[in-house]
């Protein structure tokens, strides 16, 4: 666990966050010791990897402060003399409470960065509140929609929580329990309209006894036609020729690529789902 200080007081390098005519002061976050056994040491000064890595690590004692936030106070005062023994203190079992609601068993580099932006933040989130940017309804608006994320990620983890509890020997019945559904094929299908396009003009000229003997002779002509092409299929035949042919029967100038990829027996209609017992 690294101790990180971030200090708001004047002298210290300035951190710009230009909102009109405001200039917000702040230091430049400093590093210095308190870590865990189980991760490395870094000090203020740059060191290169090898040198951070030799510093002996310390043990930090869950109410001992890792982050120190000087001249970030919970009610900002308009003294400025006040400040200076005004700060925000985070403890190690805070911080790890945080981090572990981000990110369970974070280590490392990216503890450390996650520190550093989070005191940022903080800052950052002081002043917006200052400015009233917590009113209003698109900050109500973000916050209902960050509810939601917060929500559904929570989901995600409980999930996947509770399938890791699953036994392998579990999941292997499920498998031969229910095969069926794992089953996946390369498909191409042939799609025949029901009936030819006919001419408007034939169907405006003619009666309504005529036009539904048109259609019935219609469906019956592209009935022979797709038996006929199903035969071809199945000698082989490309189906891109024979869907383009389909279409030229029936009278659509269309085009459509028979080409399914790769399906799953489980998405199929129940009529379709038969082609998995075709032989090969």
């Amino acid at each position: 666990m690294r101790a990180v200080v971030i200090s708001t007081s004047n002298g210290c390098r300035l951190f710009c966050l230009l909102l009109g005519v405001l200039l917000w002061v702040a230091a430049a976050p400093t590093v210095f010791a308190q870590e865990s056994a189980h991760s490395t040491t870094a000090t203020p000064k740059a060191k290169s990897a090898d040198q951070s890595q030799s510093t002996e690590p310390l043990n930090v004692a869950p109410g001992d402060a890792v982050i120190t936030i000087d001249g970030l106070c919970e009610n900002p005062v308009a003294d400025k003399a006040a400040l200076s023994g005004c700060k925000t203190v985070i403890t190690r079992s805070e911080f790890e409470k945080l981090a572990d609601a981000i990110q369970p068993n974070m280590k490392g580099r990216a503890r450390r960065e996650f520190a550093l932006n989070y005191a940022t933040a903080l800052v950052m989130a002081k002043k917006a509140e200052q400015l009233g940017l917590d009113k209003g309804a698109r900050f109500d608006e973000q916050m209902k929609l960050a509810r939601i994320q917060v929500l559904s990620q929570d989901l995600k983890r409980a999930i996947q929580s509770e399938a890791s509890q699953i036994a392998d020997a579990d999941i292997e019945r499920y498998y031969h329990d229910n095969i069926s559904s794992f089953d996946v094929a390369e498909m191409e299908r042939i799609y025949v309209p029901k009936t030819q396009d006919i001419a408007a003009s034939s169907d405006e000229t003619s009666s309504g006894s005529a036009r539904v003997s048109q259609q019935q002779e219609a469906q019956e002509f592209m009935k022979e036609a797709a038996n006929k092409l199903r035969t071809r299929a199945a000698n082989g035949e490309d189906f891109n020729t024979l869907q383009a042919e389909a279409y030229k029967i029936a009278g659509i100038k269309a085009t459509a690529n028979p080409r399914l990829g790769k399906i799953r027996r489980i998405s199929l209609p129940p009529n379709d789902e038969r082609v998995f017992y075709l032989q090969g």
